[in-house]
């Protein structure tokens, strides 16, 4: 039983890490914008410095200014780096009290310019003061990317004319259950593709693994969570999960 187990959650790693693999692929050109704009802002606050350095009496004050900037431009974009290297080779599991709705905004920062590019919309219903969850934030993150991303493909789908949504909600569900949705104001499911769904390797893109919704559901119930949908047919789709509430006991053998 107990090599059973470790055979899956190994499997688990493999097929977490193709999906990482796949996302940083599809997240590439919105990478390499956000991290050029940071980029961007510190040569031209470099440019201003050295006119400012070359002025007859310079302004010190406002050099000091100009350089505190470059700092924080350079810092942004060496965040950036960070976390999609973090996000890309994590293997080893970190489960730690964290705040959801903290990592939904974390979550989103990676997905916020493929958001804009789509002419995207979108709208956070986040409650308030939520009770903490255990949780290997790199998983969670990954799976709340992954429904995000469903729904930009097919959003990316709608005419120019009309308006692409995405709404992020999070709740206090029952006393110890943190429920977080994601909904889109898409096509929807039919019924074909609502029995296929959640099949690893069925997707509705000439260019997708099929791999996203198969693995968020896998993450999920490694953290004694569930995934589940909701959707109609030309009335868009709810990707909807669970995670219990500070149930450390619980997810210890999924961060192990």
């Amino acid at each position: 039983m107990r090599k059973r187990q470790q055979q899956d959650k190994n499997h688990l790693n493999k097929l977490a890490q193709v999906t990482r693999s796949g996302l940083m692929g599809g997240m590439a050109a919105g990478i390499a914008h956000e991290v050029n704009q940071p980029l961007t802002a510190v040569a031209t606050y470099a440019q201003v410095s050295l006119n400012i350095i070359k002025a007859k009496n310079p302004d010190l004050g406002k050099l000091a200014e100009i350089i505190a900037k470059t700092q924080q431009q350079a810092l942004i974009a060496g965040q950036i780096i960070h976390r999609m290297k973090s996000f890309a080779n994590a293997h080893v599991k970190h489960c730690s009290m964290t705040d959801i709705n903290a990592l939904i905004y974390s979550s989103v920062d990676l997905c916020r310019t493929e958001l804009k590019q789509n002419n995207i919309k979108l709208i956070f219903e986040l409650k308030d003061n939520l009770p903490a969850v255990y949780v290997d934030k790199l998983q969670i993150e990954q799976a709340i990317i992954n429904l995000i991303q469903n729904s930009i493909d097919v959003l990316k789908s709608l005419p120019d004319t009309k308006q692409r949504l995405v709404f992020i909600h999070s709740v206090l569900e029952r006393e110890n259950i943190i429920q977080i949705r994601v909904k889109d104001n898409g096509p929807g499911l039919d019924k074909e593709q609502q029995q296929k769904i959640f099949m690893p390797f069925y997707t509705t893109r000439t260019d997708g693994m099929g791999m996203g919704l198969s693995i968020s559901r896998s993450l999920i119930e490694a953290h004694e969570g569930t995934l589940r949908f909701m959707s109609e047919a030309g009335k868009g789709a709810t990707f909807y999960f669970t995670l219990p509430v500070g149930k450390e006991a619980m997810v210890q053998a999924a961060c192990s």
